[in-house]
């Protein structure tokens, strides 16, 4: 009986395991038999088990990069590689940064001069400023006057520095610009107010309509403070009055820029380097002011002097290879911005060029003296130093403003 019992319970227990233990392993696993999940390390924030998703127009963080912003015009895939249209806007990566040191470029082959297309925009890495240069280390480098010979006082010039009753110079300007070889649109503005003896030369970047609305805002910015006689912000203590108001319509033009960007997605991170000069006939004084890498220029007695200073990391730390033609800073960008100010005394017999950078990487600095030397007529000059740049290439917009001083 017992024997009979012992081979009933042997004969269940075996059909339980062949039958009823693949059925356990099918069924879906129920809370209670799932084991504790493992402990999250101390050292592992929760930030890091689920990062936050980035939300369009942002650029998440790594260790060896500082933030970056990409604004650029749509395209089709087959076109993506082509980046005429394409503004960066924060710090350079330190991969870049390595690279700039020893000249490398990253890019090779055709794609070798893609870069010269590319307006690029951000604070200059922390580990290029131990290369930094001193203002008065570079030729270019022309800090304004002191202002004790300057009429800094905004009721009235000081002696040193009077006011004739009458002109001392003739002021006569042209300005010729072109859309270029290779550029879809002319993004380049200019400002010639004859009235006011007042010159700009803005240069815009910027994905969509940006760039070219960007170089239009800051010339009518700048024209409708000088034609209102109203300047915004607060005079520049021991700054003459006359290059103050310039700096700050730049400034103006800034603002207006900036807030223009903040409210339309598609023109995020659009901006633009200007140059303006502005003279006084009576004073026969010029004042002068810009922000990024569109150049003022004098020829005097057949010898051409750059008088603004480029605001590029090259400039600023004078490292050569692909970081240096970066711009450490543009008009629009941020809601704040540094204008550098000049002063200068102009002479009867002087050319005066302004010209945006799609001059200046076309042509070299004595290619262009040559023909300002050989070609006198204003009009002429100007259209052949466009003509020339397009001979070389055409890589960019290009504008020019030519100012010739005569006696009155």
């Amino acid at each position: 009986m017992h024997l009979v019992a012992l081979i009933v319970v042997l004969t269940v227990v075996a059909l339980y395991l062949v039958w009823a233990e693949p059925w356990r392993k099918q069924r879906p696993a129920r809370r209670g038999d799932m084991p504790p999940p493992p402990p999250v390390p101390a050292d592992l924030a929760p930030s890091a088990l689920n990062p936050p998703v980035s939300q369009p127009g942002e650029a998440r963080t790594r260790p060896d990069e500082d933030e970056i912003t990409f604004v650029a015009k749509g395209k089709p895939a087959a076109a993506a590689a082509h980046d005429d249209d394409i503004t960066m806007v924060g710090r350079v990566p330190a991969a870049l940064v390595a690279l700039s040191r020893s000249g490398e470029n990253p890019k090779a082959g055709a794609d070798a001069h893609a870069d010269d297309d590319m307006t690029l925009v951000g604070a200059v890495p922390a580990a290029l400023l131990g290369k930094a240069v001193r203002p008065e280390d570079k030729d270019t480098a022309r800090p304004p006057p002191m202002s004790d010979d300057m009429d800094v006082d905004v009721d009235g010039p000081p002696p040193s520095d009077p006011t004739g009753p009458q002109a001392r110079i003739l002021v006569t300007a042209v300005a010729h610009t072109d859309t270029g070889r290779r550029r879809a649109q002319n993004e380049d503005s200019y400002l010639s107010l004859d009235d006011f003896s007042l010159y700009v030369v803005a240069d815009g970047m910027g994905g969509y309509a940006g760039g070219e609305l960007a170089s239009q805002l800051a010339c009518e910015t700048v024209e409708r403070a000088f034609r209102a006689d109203r300047f915004e912000g607060e005079a520049v203590h021991g700054r003459p009055r006359r290059g103050d108001e310039l700096a700050r319509s730049i400034a103006m033009a800034n603002r207006a820029i900036f807030n223009v960007a903040q409210g339309d997605r598609k023109l995020e991170g659009m901006g633009t380097t200007i140059v303006a000069i502005r003279f006084s006939p009576n004073k026969q004084r010029a004042y002068y002011a810009h922000v990024g890498d569109s150049r003022l220029y004098r020829v005097r007695g057949g010898v051409m002097e750059q008088l603004t200073r480029d605001h590029t990391i090259g400039e600023a730390t004078g490292v050569t290879g692909p970081l240096a033609a970066r711009l450490t800073r543009a008009v629009g960008i941020a809601s704040l911005i540094e204008v550098e100010f000049g002063a200068d005394d102009p002479q009867v017999g002087d050319t005066y060029l302004l010209c945006s950078d799609g001059l200046t990487k076309m042509l070299a600095d004595d290619e262009a003296l040559d023909i300002l030397n050989e070609e006198r007529d204003l009009d002429r000059c100007a259209r052949r130093l466009v003509e020339t740049a397009n001979d070389h290439g055409g890589r960019d917009n290009v504008t020019v403003v030519l100012i010739r001083i005569a006696a009155p």
